[in-house]
């Protein structure tokens, strides 16, 4: 699942319910959400980006990694620390989809 709205992967000891525990009780096999208030914007170009390196066949840990640094390096947004992702860092999407 990729929640992509504020606050969707937030986990503390102090919240046990939510959008993470919620969806991996119900059987996803993982969940991407951010930890904090997230600007619309931001998360807009992220989505778009992330699913672009995702259905190419990049595997999940290397897209978020390689997005961070994309948008650290490129715009000096570091927002991209915001998301976490409680899965297997190494699932891809395979046969990847063919580039628009």
């Amino acid at each position: 699942m990729f929640i992509n709205a504020c606050e969707s992967g937030e986990l503390t000891p102090l919240f046990y319910g939510g959008f993470v525990s919620y969806f991996l009780a119900k059987g996803a096999r993982g969940v991407i959400g951010t930890e904090c208030k997230t600007p619309a914007l931001f998360a807009s170009e992220w989505a778009k980006a992330f699913f672009d390196e995702l259905f190419a066949g990049t595997p999940l840990g290397e897209t978020v990694l390689t997005l961070r640094r994309r948008f650290l390096a490129d715009h000096a947004n570091p927002l991209g620390l915001l998301y976490g992702v409680h899965c297997d860092v190494d699932t891809v999407v395979s046969p990847a989809l063919p580039a628009r």
